[in-house]
């Protein structure tokens, strides 16, 4: 990732936290911004489109995020050591989402959030 990119995740979490308000989904909020940031730092990192494709969209009682970066390259969770700078960010978003996967392409990477039932 580029000098230049790097400010894209951050970028990215205040549009999400954006939209969440305007859904009225604040309590994803965290949830939400930690996998945007993962998921997108992963496609600037490994990616080999010209594009990261960021998606957030609600479907019944899910929230989905997608991100696509043009690499056929299917992400793997790993174990990083507990000296390793890296390594860690699917194993967040596999701790944080009800679920998670690889598009069929291999260029997009999606998780699944429930979305909490409102309160009366």
């Amino acid at each position: 990732m580029s000098e230049s990119d790097r400010p894209w995740p951050g970028r990215v979490r205040r549009i999400g936290r954006a939209q969440l308000r305007e859904w009225r989904l604040d309590s994803l909020c965290e949830p939400v911004e930690l996998c945007l940031s993962e998921l997108v730092t992963n496609a600037m990192r490994y990616g080999r489109g010209p594009v990261v494709g960021v998606r957030l969209y609600r479907a019944a009682s899910d929230l989905f995020i997608e991100v696509t970066d043009g690499s056929p390259a299917r992400p793997v969770l790993s174990v990083a050591g507990s000296d390793d700078e890296r390594g860690r960010g699917l194993v967040l978003v596999d701790a944080v989402a009800g679920s998670w996967g690889v598009t069929e392409d291999g260029t997009g990477t999606w998780c699944r959030l429930s979305v909490p039932e409102e309160q009366p």
